[in-house]
């Protein structure tokens, strides 16, 4: 494979790499802030106790946010790769899906108080549900250009063994 080809694929698999481990760098803090609100919901009758798990629930946002909106910063250079790679349109789409409702979800739950726990708690509970429910459809996607990576990293092996 020629060089300047070599070099522009090495590139193109870096930033795909990034993109994928943003992802899961905000997922995982997405799964933290699951479980936490799992505990939040069993304390539902108790909305004093349920909110001392509060600042772990925003904690876990905050990180998830950082990580979805480095994600969302690298749109126009991700845009760039989608014609080598159909999965990442789609991809960065869904990241903008993702980093809105966080932002929509963190802000409901920094809202929640003793006085309209109910219906405040089931509408930052929600917000969280469709989060997780976009990184769950996300799933493929990501596996997709986690195994392009992957090929590409055995292709380069493949090659420099062929010098």
């Amino acid at each position: 494979m020629p060089k300047n080809l070599t070099n522009a694929l090495s590139e193109i698999k870096s930033l795909v790499n990034k993109g994928v481990q943003l992802y899961q760098a905000g997922k995982r803090a997405v799964d933290d802030v699951k479980n936490i609100v799992a505990v939040m919901r069993q304390l539902k009758t108790d909305p004093l106790s349920a909110l001392n798990h509060l600042p772990q629930a925003l904690s876990g946002l905050d990180q998830s946010l950082g990580a979805f909106s480095d994600l969302v910063g690298m749109r126009s250079v991700l845009d760039s790769v989608s014609p080598y790679l159909n999965a990442v349109g789609e991809f960065v789409q869904s990241g903008q899906a993702i980093y809105d409702t966080l932002s929509f979800a963190k802000t409901s739950f920094e809202q929640l108080d003793i006085a309209d726990w109910d219906k405040g708690f089931a509408i930052a509970d929600n917000a969280l549900n469709e989060v997780i429910e976009h990184i769950d459809n996300l799933a493929t996607t990501t596996a997709e250009m986690t195994a392009w990576v992957v090929l590409r990293n055995d292709e380069e092996e493949n090659n420099e063994n062929r010098d």
